[in-house]
């Protein structure tokens, strides 16, 4: 793969399919290490005490879709347009509903209608979270830090992930505590991500545009930067990154 030239792996990046949030594109072509959560287990370990559960930010309802022995009520949130028709089709057929939601502090749900919240690697807002909870309800979500992925933005010369705390589990677990929710688990990590080719680096930017905001793949300026990276990663064998992550289970007090 890394003996193809960069104009075959940046055109065929640019063409790849792309809908739901299924990344198959990068498998063999970006090595990640493994967190040292296991979200899943996390979730799945909570599901069966629950009777309404609402998946915010489906993305295309991949991971909702894949849990076993879903509680009677789901609903799921999604706002990235590429994703809702993706999440409809998957979730439809299972009985769970998808809201078209774009604002944070305005969710079309009652008050105190979940027991279960989760969310992965979507925005949320702590006191329009909290008033859609029950009490006792839990709210687990595994979060995309804001220092993730610098060392790729840097090579843009792209500075908006240069400040890691302005959302990293100390921030997050401040806002929770002071909407009234108590931690009961929280972890933060940066593993390693390694872009295997330039195909992998460019398909990402692509499917993850707030990466680096207002990058455009076709500028001549980006364009020159990727053909340079290209020719950095066959000698080097890949491009190296850290990704940020954090994990927090919190509850709405009884």
């Amino acid at each position: 793969m890394q003996g193809d030239s960069f104009d075959v792996q940046y055109t065929e990046a640019l063409a790849a399919d792309f809908k739901g949030w299924d990344f198959s594109f990068l498998n063999e072509r970006l090595q990640e290490e493994s967190l040292p959560w296991e979200y899943r287990a996390l979730v799945e370990a909570k599901v069966p005490e629950v009777r309404c559960l609402l998946d915010m930010g489906t993305g295309g309802g991949e991971f909702l879709a894949s849990i076993r022995e879903l509680p009677p009520i789901v609903w799921a949130t999604e706002a990235y347009e590429p994703n809702i028709r993706a999440a409809v089709e998957r979730l439809g057929p299972l009985g769970i509903a998808v809201a078209d939601v774009h604002d944070d502090v305005s969710l079309p749900f009652p008050n105190g209608t979940f027991d279960l919240v989760m969310n992965r690697h979507a925005s949320y807002e702590v006191y329009e979270l909290r008033r859609i909870s029950q009490p006792g309800a839990y709210f687990l979500t595994q979060q995309v830090g804001a220092g993730n992925m610098v060392e790729l933005n840097r090579q843009f010369d792209d500075t908006s992930r240069d400040h890691p705390k302005t959302w990293c589990l100390e921030a997050a677990e401040s806002e929770l505590k002071e909407a009234g929710f108590e931690i009961r688990y929280s972890q933060e990590a940066y593993p390693k991500a390694v872009f295997l080719d330039i195909g992998s680096v460019v398909y990402y930017l692509r499917a993850i545009p707030w990466q680096i905001p207002g990058l455009s793949l076709k500028d001549k300026y980006v364009v020159q930067t990727l053909r340079r990276m290209h020719r950095c990663m066959e000698r080097r064998g890949g491009f190296v990154c850290h990704q940020h992550r954090f994990v927090i289970a919190a509850q709405h007090p009884v």
